[in-house]
C-alpha cells in the first residue's frame, strides 16, 4: 500500500474513531448509558462530513460552471477527508473548552461538516502536496542499517 493510501486510510478511520469517541464522552458526561453511544456518534460524525463535502464540492462546480469552465471530478477526496478529520477534532475540543460537555458529538458534527466543506475546495491540490511532502525525506538514505560484518573491529 502506497503513501497516499495510507494516509487516506488513516484519516478515514481517525474520524470514525473520533465520531465514536464523541458519542462515548456525552454518554459519560450526561449520565445516561443507553441512550448515546459509539455507533450512533460515528454514524452522525460520518455523515455530517459526507453532507459539508457535498455542499462544498456542489458550490465549488457551481462556482466552475458559473465561470466558464468544466467541472471538477473528484479523485481523491484527501481534502475532504483531512480536513473533516481535523474539523471533528477541533469541534470537541472548542465543546470541552467552552465548558459544554453534554454536547460533544454535535462540535464534532459541525466540526466534521465545517472542516468538509473547506476541504473539497483545495482538493485536487492536496495529494500533489501530501506527494512532495513524504518524496523529500533526507533521513531515509542516511539511516540505512548496516550489515554486522561490514563493521570494522
Amino acid at each position: 500500500m502506497n503513501t497516499l493510501a495510507k494516509i487516506r486510510q488513516r484519516c478515514f478511520f481517525g474520524l470514525m474513531l473520533t465520531g465514536g469517541l464523541a458519542g462515548i464522552c456525552e454518554t459519560h458526561w450526561a449520565d445516561q448509558a443507553a441512550t448515546f453511544n459509539f455507533f450512533n456518534g460515528l454514524i452522525m460524525v460520518g455523515t455530517s462530513a459526507f453532507l459539508g463535502s457535498f455542499l462544498g464540492f456542489f458550490l465549488k462546480n457551481t462556482l466552475r460552471v458559473l465561470q466558464g469552465r468544466s467541472a471538477y471530478m473528484g479523485q481523491s477526496n484527501d481534502g475532504v477527508v483531512i480536513g473533516s478529520l481535523v474539523g471533528a477534532v477541533l469541534g470537541i475540543l472548542l465543546q470541552i473548552l467552552t465548558g459544554d460537555q453534554l454536547h460533544t458529538a454535535v462540535g464534532a458534527c459541525l466540526g466534521a461538516s465545517l472542516g468538509g466543506f473547506a476541504g473539497a475546495f483545495p482538493d485536487e491540490m492536496i495529494p500533489d502536496m501530501l506527494r512532495m511532502l513524504y518524496a523529500q525525506n533526507p533521513q531515509r538514505d542516511r539511516l540505512e542499517p548496516m550489515a554486522p560484518d561490514s563493521l570494522e573491529p
